[in-house]
């Protein structure tokens, strides 16, 4: 399936705040990430730091700009040691798996993974990254496994334009196409489009699809069309123009 969305997401959740950490910490903190400067975030963590030494948001968000900074030993330290003070939280094994992969440790990043999405709600970002993972490698299988129980859960959300649900669907309809079930697979594209999802890498799978079995040409130039006003990207216009020429050729 060309254009598959592998969606690999960090977990940030800033929204818990330890109890003993005053509020404005946490506040400057936030605000550093959009600067992007290490010596800020570094300031602003270690303020929350000398309070309580194991503080889950200031070492997720350390590690996290340390991840986006492709320092990755640094954030492999800091995760490690955030996962001893708390080892049950799935954001922390989430983003240590990411970690693993950039380093190419894909077994201990899998690993990690697997617990995360354990230990996770199904919208979650682990379960988003396990997902993805499998299909990427084309185990088709393995995806529909997590994938067929938490699809029902976060349909209802496709409505809201949840980036995760939306990823979440495609994911699915992509693993039921590698499994041969073709019909579900379109019954997933067509509730994420009529639901109004204007996902370039959901609605270009869904038009490769419709493309490849010939069957609703005028919805597959539907989607042409709506790809051509939804995105800029001239790599994936070029497929879309590439996409066109093919279903022009159909009889």
């Amino acid at each position: 399936m060309k254009g598959l969305l592998i969606v690999l997401s960090l977990s940030l959740s800033l929204q818990v705040q330890a109890a003993t950490i005053e509020p404005e910490l946490y506040e400057s903190l936030k605000k550093t990430q959009k600067t992007k400067s290490e010596k800020d975030i570094v300031t602003a963590a270690s303020k929350i730091l000398a309070i309580d030494e194991n503080d889950f948001l200031a070492l997720n968000t350390l590690a996290i700009f340390y991840y986006e900074a492709k320092k990755y030993n640094m954030a492999k330290l800091i995760l490690e040691r955030a996962l001893k003070a708390h080892p049950n939280r799935a954001e922390l094994k989430n983003n240590l798996a990411l970690v693993h992969f950039q380093l190419d440790n894909k077994k201990l990043g899998l690993q990690n993974l697997k617990e995360a999405a354990q230990n996770s709600d199904s919208e979650g970002e682990a379960n988003l990254n396990l997902s993805s993972i499998y299909v990427e490698h084309r185990d088709y299988q393995k995806a529909l496994g997590p994938l067929s129980n938490i699809y029902p859960k976060i349909r209802s959300k496709l409505a809201t334009k949840s980036r995760a649900a939306t990823a979440l669907a495609n994911n699915y309809a992509v693993a039921l196409l590698g499994t041969g079930d073709k019909d579900k697979a379109e019954k997933v594209f067509k509730e994420a489009t009529v639901a109004g999802i204007r996902d370039t890498n959901l609605l270009f799978n869904y038009a490769t699809f419709l493309v490849e079995q010939g069957k609703d040409k005028e919805e597959a130039y539907k989607m042409i069309s709506r790809l051509k006003f939804l995105s800029d990207d001239r790599n994936l216009l070029r497929k879309v123009d590439k996409l066109e020429k093919t279903l022009d050729n159909k009889k």
